[in-house]
């Protein structure tokens, strides 16, 4: 039966329940292809275009065939290591009992055996530095135990030469001294070595367990059958060497190197298959091993390909192509090879989550925070109060996900689809929807427009009162795409928002930069929300406006008022109209919107009226509304709100007790000096607010609203704000 597929074109070929093991299906064209039920255990998919293909409930990774020949050879590996250490025991098993011997028998003086006792410290001191650190990582014990290592060696060539230099002064001969030397640092390294071996057996050793646990499917198994086979030889090995008439010493040596080598992995091999992150190490490898001439996809692409329930142990993923994989039910995606893709995390847990969240659908509370996890397949999971604050989830497949209160704040998700998915209460502070995001049949009552802060949640809340309507959310969320949200804690001045945006615009002249709404909320935050033509630019605009924003706070005006353009000031207004519907609304704790259509270039400014005020979830379109209030005006479709009034009574208050602290510092001050201490002491962007207050009342209107002992210091005071010299 042919088995070699390679670069064939099978799209939508039928290989259901098929026993496909050791077949080729290397840069073959799958697409839509069925293997549901099939086994394709040593099959090879490399570079293959598997795309909608369907590979439910099949079985991959190594034949059991390959899997014992490939156990057999780690083993004999792991036994090559295991006799290499032992010979280095052996070693310094030998020197202990010659210079013991010699020392007792008066043969010797005691400097060999003191060699012999460094030697055996060193090699028991690098093994407990490694045993004990072990809980700390692996990577973390084998520094400090090379650290230690290095020391010993180096504080043992600082001894030998001392002693050298000493008994060289005392007429010792140079060639003795030397000589001596030499065999003192030789066995120093023998130990050390020995001590290090150790430590490096026992990984070698859990290394070989773990991987024959993946392969024959059994964690207790694999512990008991290579620990029992390692130790059998290891016993085997010592009556060899001890019936080569070797000493006691050198023997008993021998056996306690690898038998500590071989309890040591047994135990790491333990922690490591309870997918514990400080051994990471051995599960790296070992699946590295495991997966061996097994099922291969490297470098496949697997876009939209379904695993669903397929066991997957030992299978190589390796630099395939996953968006929109869908990999639920399937059993040891953990023990499959995930180098270089979305779903190989360096952080463990992390790993260990994004895996579960993908093979049970379950990610209800979950932290995905900042995690690249383009196009992942999450359709219909659980995702309630999920964190993907600042993740990359472009392109991923969330069609009926449960995302009640999850924290979408600036998360990107360009291409994303959530047809169907249900996002009431979701956090969307910022998030990157883009016009290639779905957001079709969402189910949405209420979103939140800043991530959850004790007592903020209220005055977020998107629509202010009540829920969206069928469709509402979809039509909401489309105005927020692309848009660049400028948050105003209280600093807000229109004449700094003009000088801003003019230097971005010419600082990016292809760019056209539109401001369609400003909001407030009951804290007084001001948003400036702006729409750009090149979305993906706005973090470089949001910085660098900021930059723009404080130094023309900060900088003395470098632009006339009457140069600035129209539309700018213009924003003071609408502040105005924030401010008289948030005091409105001040015992229910409103927040208002007003949208507006500024539109800013390198080389013009163009000024639309204002189309609605949004007062806790009403709407009223200024078109059909009446003005109201004393000095309430309708005029072209533009709509001044009472607040006018509110700022004369603020600006009448505010300048009669400016005029009375004067009255108590300098009781005689003409109406010159009056004039004089009211210009110095009150701001432009007052000024601004009270000459656009009286433009729509009347230049005497402020009259109302003064002591007549001030009208007069007043009147002259704002005609020169009106009509500056």
């Amino acid at each position: 039966m042919r088995n070699n597929y390679f670069n064939c074109d099978l799209r939508n070929a039928d290989f259901n329940g098929r026993n496909l093991t050791g077949y080729n299906f290397a840069k073959a064209d799958l697409r839509g292809a069925k293997f549901t039920n099939a086994i394709i255990q040593d099959t090879d998919f490399s570079h293959s275009n598997c795309e909608d293909a369907k590979f439910c409930s099949a079985k991959a990774g190594l034949s059991f065939a390959k899997a014992i020949r490939l156990i057999t050879i780690l083993f004999f590996i792991v036994v090559i290591v295991l006799v290499v250490l032992g010979y280095l025991g052996q070693r310094i098993g030998d020197g202990i009992g010659s210079s013991f011997v010699k020392f007792t028998t008066n043969q010797s003086d005691r400097d060999e055996l003191m060699a012999s006792i460094w030697a055996i410290s060193t090699c028991a001191l690098l093994f407990i530095a490694f045993a004990y650190n072990i809980q700390r990582g692996l990577e973390k014990a084998f520094r400090i135990t090379i650290i230690y290592g290095t020391v010993i060696v180096g504080l043992a060539m600082l001894r030998i030469l001392i002693l050298s230099l000493v008994r060289v002064s005392f007429g010792h001969g140079i060639p003795s001294v030397s000589g001596y030397a030499i065999r003192f640092l030789a066995k120093i390294a023998t130990a050390a070595v020995a001590g290090f071996g150790i430590s490096f057996v026992a990984v070698s050793v859990a290394i070989l367990i773990v991987a024959t646990q993946i392969l024959i499917n059994s964690h207790k198994k694999g512990i008991i059958l290579i620990s029992s086979a390692l130790i059998f030889v290891s016993i085997i090995l010592t009556f060899f060497i001890h019936a080569s008439h070797s000493g006691s010493v050198s023997t008993a040596m021998f056996m306690v190197v690898t038998l500590l080598g071989v309890f040591l992995g047994s135990y790491v091999a333990d922690q490591a298959s309870s997918d514990r992150p400080e051994y990471n190490l051995v599960n790296e490898n070992a699946i590295a091993l495991a997966s061996l001439g097994g099922t291969n996809f490297q470098e496949a692409n697997l876009t939209n390909a379904d695993f669903t329930g397929a066991y997957l142990r030992g299978a190589d993923f390796r630099d395939s192509e996953l968006n929109g994989t869908c990999w639920l039910g399937v059993k040891f995606l953990t023990q499959s090879r995930l180098d270089r893709t979305f779903l190989y995390l360096k952080d463990l847990e992390k790993r260990l989550s994004i895996i579960k969240l993908l093979t049970t659908g379950e990610g209800a509370y979950g932290n995905f925070e900042g995690l690249k996890l383009q196009g992942i397949n999450l359709q219909g999971a659980q995702l309630k109060c999920a964190n993907f604050k600042r993740a990359d989830i472009s392109n991923a497949n969330l069609r009926g996900a449960e995302l009640s209160e999850a924290i979408l704040v600036q998360t990107r998700l360009d291409g994303t689809d959530f047809t169907g998915a249900t996002l009431t209460g979701a956090f969307i502070e910022r998030w990157g929807a883009t016009l290639r995001t779905k957001i079709d049949q969402v189910k949405c009552d209420y979103v939140y427009m800043k991530e959850s802060v004790e007592g903020s949640r209220e005055t977020e809340r998107i629509p202010h009162r009540g829920e969206f309507k069928e469709d509402d959310f979809r039509k909401f969320a489309m105005s927020l795409i692309g848009t660049l949200d400028l948050f105003h804690k209280d600093d807000f001045d229109s004449r700094a928002v003009a000088i801003s945006f003019k230097q971005l615009a010419e600082q990016y002249p292809e760019e056209v930069f539109r401001i369609v709404a400003l909001e407030k909320t009951e804290d007084g935050q001001v948003t400036v929300r702006v729409k750009t033509k090149y979305s993906e630019n706005n973090d470089v605009y949001r910085e660098e406006y900021y930059l723009q924003y404080d130094q023309a706070l900060l900088s003395p005006p470098s632009q006339p008022d009457d140069q600035l353009p129209k539309a700018f000031m213009d924003l003071d207004k609408e502040t105005e109209i924030l401010q008289s519907s948030q005091d409105a609304l001040s015992q229910e704790n409103g927040s208002a919107i007003i949208f507006i259509n500024v539109t800013i270039t390198n080389s013009e400014v163009y000024y639309q009226s204002k189309k609605e005020i949004v007062m806790e979830g009403d709407t009223y379109n200024v078109g059909q509304a009446g003005a109201v209030g004393k000095y309430a005006r309708s005029e072209n479709s533009q709509f001044y709100q009472s607040g006018q009034s509110k700022t004369l009574v603020e600006a009448a208050a505010e300048i009669q007790k400016l005029l009375k602290q004067l009255e108590q510092t300098n009781p005689v001050a003409t109406e010159t000096e009056k004039n004089v201490y009211v210009n110095d002491e009150t701001t432009l962007s007052f000024k601004r607010r009270v000459v656009s207050a009286l433009q729509a009342g009347g230049e005497t209107a402020i009259e109302e609203f003064l002591d007549n002992p001030y009208v007069n210091v007043v009147k002259d005071a704002v005609k020169g704000w009106i009509k500056p010299e």
